[in-house]
């Protein structure tokens, strides 16, 4: 069944290492070149996601990431949660929150954007990604779909 498939994929990128729980982030005013810039560079990850190169979505993750989940385990997780699909047809940016710690991992300068997106004919889901600032770049340091 390939909805149930969908979903138990969906349901376990979890695995994919670091999910970093956005409760309690602390945000700060609105700034726009960094919004933009954190927006940009979670869309640049995203669309390697959206090609289907999770390999190289791997390889130009954090440290962190990379730490967090190797890269064979990386591929099948998200391989099978974004399994049949393209491209999403809409990702609108919901929200991002600036803060320096998230439970369970070192403090450090992390963006969290959400991401209301909608692919093919399934419901629509929310994308979580997590930015880590890493030798002066921001490099994603978690991806959750809900």
């Amino acid at each position: 069944m390939q909805t149930g498939r969908y979903r138990a994929a969906v349901s376990s990128i979890w695995l994919a290492g670091l999910i970093l729980i956005i409760a309690g982030c602390a945000t700060h005013a609105p700034a726009p070149q960094e919004d933009a810039r954190a927006d940009r560079a979670a869309r640049q990850w995203l669309a390697l996601v959206d090609r289907g190169t999770y390999e190289r979505s791997w390889q130009q993750a954090s440290a962190m990431f990379r730490n967090g989940i190797d890269q064979n385990a990386w591929i099948e997780a998200v391989g099978n949660a974004r399994a049949d699909t393209a491209a999403p047809s809409k990702r609108e940016l919901v929200s991002i929150a600036y803060t320096l710690k998230l439970p369970g991992v070192p403090d450090n300068d992390y963006v969290v954007l959400v991401y209301a997106s909608r692919f093919d004919d399934r419901p629509p889901i929310q994308e979580t990604v997590t930015l880590v600032r890493e030798e002066g770049e921001l490099k994603t340091a978690g991806y959750f779909l809900r």
